[in-house]
C-alpha cells in the first residue's frame, strides 16, 4: 500500500511536469558516463506452492516491505537518450512453510537483481526532469532448506529474466550532480524445480547521480 501511494504521488508530479510551461529549459544532461547509488524500499507479492515426492506444501509471509540498496552506472549518448546498468539488493525476508497441517518459519532469504535498460530524459524546467527506463532484469532469490514433518522443502532458489521498467522525477543540482525519486518494476520470480510461483517485485527509492 505504501508503494502504491508513492506511485500515485509520482504520477501526479509527472502530470504536473508535463503540463508546466517549457520555457527557460536547461540543455539537459551532457553526453558522458555517470555513476549513482541510492536507498529505497522493495515489495514482493505472491507466494510459492508445489510438492516434494508427492507431499504438497505452500509458503506465505514473504511480501514484507524491506529496505533496499542500489548502485548503478551508465552512459548518456545525447541529452535525451542513454543506457544504464544496475544492481539492487532487495533485502532479506522470512516466511512460513505449511505442509500436512504443520507450519514452520523459514530463515531469512536474500533477494537481488541485475538489470540493463535504455533511458529517456525530459527536462521540463531549468533544473527538473522526468526519466523513464525500459530494459531487462535478472531476478534472484537465494535458496534455503526447510524441514516440515520429516520432509525437506527447498524454498526460494529462483532465477528469472523479466522486464525492467521505471519512472522517475528528479532535480539537477549542478552540472554534474542530480537526484531522483524512482519507481521500478522488475517483473516476476520463478518457482524452483517447476513449482508454481506468482511472485513479482517492485521498488521505490531515492537515487543520487554523479556525471563525469
Amino acid at each position: 500500500m505504501k508503494n502504491r501511494n508513492l506511485v500515485f504521488v509520482m504520477a501526479a508530479l509527472a502530470a504536473t511536469a508535463v503540463a508546466a510551461p517549457a520555457t527557460a529549459q536547461s540543455p539537459g544532461f551532457r553526453p558522458g558516463f555517470y555513476i549513482g547509488a541510492g536507498l529505497g524500499q522493495s515489495r514482493i507479492s505472491g507466494d510459492q506452492s508445489g510438492s516434494v515426492r508427492g507431499v504438497p506444501y505452500s509458503t506465505t509471509g514473504f511480501d514484507d516491505s524491506e529496505t533496499t540498496g542500489q548502485i548503478n552506472g551508465g552512459y548518456q549518448f545525447t541529452e535525451v537518450w542513454g543506457v544504464e546498468l544496475q544492481y539492487t539488493d532487495l533485502g532479506s525476508r522470512s516466511g512460513t512453510v505449511t505442509s500436512r497441517g504443520t507450519t514452520v518459519r523459514t530463515p531469512d532469504i536474500k533477494a537481488y537483481q541485475w538489470g540493463i535498460s535504455g533511458t529517456g530524459t525530459y527536462m521540463f524546467a531549468p533544473t527538473w526532469f522526468l526519466r523513464g527506463k525500459l530494459g531487462v532484469s535478472s531476478n534472484h532469490i537465494d535458496n534455503t532448506d526447510v524441514n516440515v514433518r520429516g520432509t525437506t522443502f527447498e524454498i526460494g532458489g529462483s532465477d528469472k529474466t523479466d522486464v525492467l521498467a521505471g519512472l522517475a522525477i528528479g532535480h539537477k543540482w549542478t552540472e554534474n550532480f542530480s537526484s531522483r525519486l524512482e519507481y521500478e518494476y522488475f517483473g516476476k520470480f520463478e518457482g524452483r524445480n517447476g513449482n508454481s510461483s506468482n511472485g513479482s517485485i517492485s521498488n521505490i527509492g531515492l537515487r543520487m547521480q554523479y556525471k563525469f
